[in-house]
């Protein structure tokens, strides 16, 4: 549940820097804020995986 939620913040964050780049003078802020967030969120995700398997494996 608690991935879920992570998915939903970072879909409106990357949503909400897209349409910011699109307005924006300088439209590579938004679009590096908008990926990073996903990577971020890849990032995370599977750092979690780890843990919970390392977690398993004990």
């Amino acid at each position: 549940m608690r991935t879920f939620a992570y998915l939903v913040f970072t879909c409106f964050i990357s949503a909400g820097a897209f349409m910011g780049a699109l307005n924006s003078a300088n439209i590579w802020s938004g679009y590096l804020l908008g990926f990073g967030v996903w990577v971020w969120f890849i990032w995370n995700l599977d750092n979690r995986r780890r843990k919970a398997e390392a977690k398993r494996y004990k």
